[in-house]
């Protein structure tokens, strides 16, 4: 694999409605009849490799007004829906970076650094790389890729420390305590290393890795 160069994936929200009335799908503004409208926020994924959803959430409105405006009626809703749409980006290592124009125009961004890049190989580059993005700011997801590559290079001493960094700058990041969950097994400390693997599987219930940890820690 080529080196990684040293860019940004990044996130915008979009919302789409769907009158339940009709089953009409409308992209943007929708003028209803008084209908319900069930409404999307969709995190849109830009990276490299193209445009994809990366998450939604889900509301129930009966506005009629244009969607860019939140009626005080559908507020509440709206905005539960958006901050759960937030705390899912959050979980998985984006930062916030502006507000748009509209209520629901949240933007997010994180190193492009993927975990499945990084094997014998390759972390000695990755490393680089990351460090080169630490440069440009802290970064939750970048000292989590760190620690990864750490753990690679035989340094899990170092790796520990560098994810509990990551753990730190953004408690809620479940690729940063699995990775100190992982970095922490390879340092023997099999209690700790049990203790954050668990919370990373409360916080993602059925994302495999800190599964594989938990795994590998009841067979030491």
């Amino acid at each position: 694999m080529a080196t990684p160069q040293l860019q940004y994936e990044r996130v915008h929200i979009e919302a789409e409605s769907r009158n339940f009335g009709f089953g009409k799908r409308v992209i943007g503004s929708m003028f209803g009849a008084g209908a319900a409208t069930e409404v999307a926020l969709r995190a849109m994924c830009s990276n490299p490799e193209g445009l994809e959803e990366v998450f939604s959430s889900n509301f129930t409105r009966m506005s009629t007004a244009p969607l860019e405006l939140l009626d005080r009626g559908d507020r509440k809703a709206g905005m539960e829906a958006l901050e759960d749409l937030t705390d899912k980006l959050l979980l998985w290592g984006w930062d916030p970076i502006g507000q748009g124009a509209v209520w629901y125009g949240r933007r997010f961004q994180r190193p492009y650094i993927k975990h499945a890049w990084i094997d014998d190989e390759t972390a000695a580059d990755i490393l680089s790389l990351c460090k080169q993005f630490l440069e440009e700011g802290i970064s939750s997801h970048a000292l989590a890729m760190s620690a990864h590559c750490l753990v690679y290079l035989g340094n899990p001493s170092a790796a520990a420390e560098t994810a509990r960094w990551a753990v730190e700058v953004r408690p809620n990041n479940v690729v940063a305590t699995t990775v100190l969950a992982e970095s922490l097994m390879y340092c023997g400390d099999v209690a700790e290393a049990r203790s954050f693997a668990r919370k990373a599987v409360h916080m993602v219930p059925g994302f495999h890795y800190p599964e594989q940890i938990l795994r590998e820690l009841s067979n030491a």
